[in-house]
C-alpha cells in the first residue's frame, strides 16, 4: 500500500505545540521571575533612599521601568520566535509504503526503512 501526503507549516506547529506545550508556561514564568529580584532592589533602594527629592525620582524611574517591561508580553514574543521558525519550513511531499517486512518512508531524497519487529518490540 502506498500513502502520499505533504507536509505544511500547520503541521509543525502542531508538533512544536504537542513536543514543547508545558515548555512556554514555564519559560514565561521564568521571564516574569527574572523581573522580581531588579524591581525589589529598586524599590528598595528608592525606599532607603536618604533624600526626599531622590524617593520620588526613584519611583517615577521603577514605575517606568515596570511598566517598559510589562508592556511587551511573554506570549508576544514567544509566538513572534514560532512564527518565524515556521516561516523557515516548507511544505514536504511524504510518501510512505507499507510492505510486509515493514514501512519505508520517503521525503526530501531520504528514504528511511522501519522493519515491523523493531515496533512491535
Amino acid at each position: 500500500m502506498l500513502l502520499r501526503y505533504k507536509i505544511n507549516y500547520l503541521d509543525f506547529v502542531n508538533h512544536y505545540l504537542l513536543l514543547f506545550g508545558d515548555e512556554f508556561k514555564k519559560s514565561r514564568n521564568e521571564y516574569y521571575k527574572s523581573l522580581l529580584f531588579p524591581s525589589t532592589m529598586a524599590i528598595l533602594a528608592a525606599v532607603f533612599s536618604w533624600e526626599p527629592a531622590m524617593f520620588l525620582s526613584f519611583l517615577i524611574l521603577i514605575g517606568l521601568w515596570m511598566y517598559l517591561r510589562h508592556r511587551i508580553p511573554y506570549s508576544r514574543i514567544y509566538h513572534a520566535n514560532l512564527r518565524q521558525a515556521v516561516l523557515k519550513t516548507k511544505d514536504r511531499e511524504v510518501e510512505l509504503v507499507v510492505q510486509d517486512s515493514g514501512l519505508i518512508e520517503k521525503t526530501s531524497g531520504i528514504e528511511s526503512f522501519c522493519p515491523w519487529r523493531s515496533m512491535l518490540g
